[in-house]
């Protein structure tokens, strides 16, 4: 049964919430899944079908949190219709401040609020199979981990577009990692709560992405040891759009610019200083690979495109780094893909 979660910021803020009664959690460990959503109502939908299925160990308690980041509230009759069918409680709430970073904060917030003793994050474009969240607690606890990390698996659109390359993952299984994407996570309420890290997420980086590879990263510099498992995969549908050479090469800019930002936080300037001939090496390299990438189409269509790409990428990461330190910052999130 659905009841009304009385609001507690201002109703601009709050806007309409709804939630399942939660369970009763004096023996459990309660879990709390976070969905930060905007203009992707068929994604969300499918998203929380495979999230309402979870099967859970023994002891184990769910809340589901969905933040609708939507200047109007759009995603509520998705939430409701998803609670209709839900093993776990859903707590549905609306963020009017545009950017992934506030909406992220609301998720902890709730947590906190609720008592949570793991917080996760799945994005609004990816399913997770049944045994998703079984698998990601049964890694945590094998490896000690305060962040566990799984892997996301494409769903590329047929035809293949043109420029979509299968990436192998570069991370074996227990390896230990830097930092962390929301992508697929789960963590442990010590980073949130006041007696422990206190993290948020970096309000600034809100529409320019990158706010989680900040968040795990001061994370990591507290402490937290950050694992990374193969087994807990789910999938994520990748639109035709997000494909495109020149998509990617964007992607490589900003990734690029936001080194710049989370870098200078902790380290200062002189870290870009030290590494600019470097950096400025990588704009030769990736022009040489693109110039020569033609001379392999021949031979190798597959070799063609990843040397056009690796190529780009250097150029396009180097530019994006340059940009950040003259103080660009990119607006990823102000343009949503999907639907």
């Amino acid at each position: 049964m659905l009841t009304t979660v009385q609001p507690t910021h201002s109703a601009d803020q709050q806007g309409a919430a709804i939630a399942a009664t939660p369970p009763q959690t004096a023996a459990l460990s309660l879990m709390c899944v976070g969905v930060c959503t905007a203009g992707r109502p068929q994604l969300l939908s499918k998203c929380l079908a495979s999230l309402v299925l979870q099967r859970l160990p023994r002891n184990y308690a769910c809340v589901l949190i969905v933040v609708d980041n939507d200047a109007e509230p759009q995603a509520r009759p998705i939430v409701e219709a998803a609670a209709a069918h839900s093993r776990f409680p859903i707590c549905y709430l609306h963020e009017t401040r545009r950017g992934i970073s506030f909406a992220r904060n609301r998720v902890l917030e709730e947590a906190l609020d609720i008592g949570a003793h793991w917080v996760g994050f799945i994005d609004d474009d990816e399913t997770a199979p049944p045994d998703w969240l079984a698998k990601m607690i049964a890694a945590s606890r094998r490896y000690q981990a305060d962040v566990l990390q799984g892997p996301v698996k494409p769903v590329y659109p047929r035809p293949l577009p043109f420029w979509a390359l299968r990436k192998p993952s570069e991370l074996a299984e227990g390896e230990t990692m830097k930092f962390a994407a929301t992508n697929n996570v789960i963590f442990s309420e010590r980073l949130i709560r006041a007696d422990g890290m206190d993290l948020r997420f970096d309000e600034a980086m809100g529409i320019s992405g990158g706010e989680d590879t900040d968040f795990f990263l001061r994370a990591r510099m507290r402490g937290a040891r950050i694992i990374f498992s193969e087994r807990p995969a789910i999938r994520e549908e990748v639109p035709s759009v997000r494909l495109t050479y020149a998509r990617q090469m964007q992607r490589a800019f900003r990734n690029g610019a936001n080194d710049v930002y989370i870098k200078r936080k902790y380290y200062g300037v002189t870290i870009f200083v030290r590494r600019l001939p470097q950096i400025l090496l990588r704009i030769p390299r990736g022009a040489v690979q693109m110039l020569i990438s033609p001379l392999l189409a021949p031979f190798s269509l597959h070799l063609f495109k990843k040397a056009a790409l690796e190529g780009g990428r250097k150029i396009s990461k180097s530019l994006g780094v340059l940009a950040g330190l003259g103080g660009l910052r990119p607006g990823a999130y102000r343009k949503i893909d999907g639907c």
